[in-house]
């Protein structure tokens, strides 16, 4: 997953090939993102990350990150919950 960052630089997404949207022509848009960013992306509950990512089409350094700011996001990210609770880790009061 490392080094994400790199990819989302000016310099480097110069060289990356947009691909175009076989029914409209239009280039799709494209960003790079951490898992962390990924994690907390999908717990947004004030708006459709879909919407979010449309409305404002990644560009230059762009992160993720820059486009949440304001939102509001639930307190746990319930895949990741149920992920670690399926887990029988020693010790761990469901185990």
């Amino acid at each position: 997953m490392e080094p994400f960052h790199l990819l989302n630089t000016a310099e480097l997404r110069a060289g990356i090939q947009r691909t175009p949207n076989p029914v409209t022509g239009k280039a799709i848009p494209i960003t790079t993102a951490s898992i962390f960013e990924l994690e907390h992306a999908v717990t947004i509950t004030d708006t459709s990350l879909s919407q979010l990512l449309l409305n404002n089409p990644p560009n230059g350094a762009l992160t993720l990150l820059q486009l949440l700011a304001g939102h509001e996001f639930l307190e746990h990210n319930p895949i990741l919950e149920k992920g670690w609770t399926a887990i029988p880790f020693p010790g761990h009061p469901q185990s």
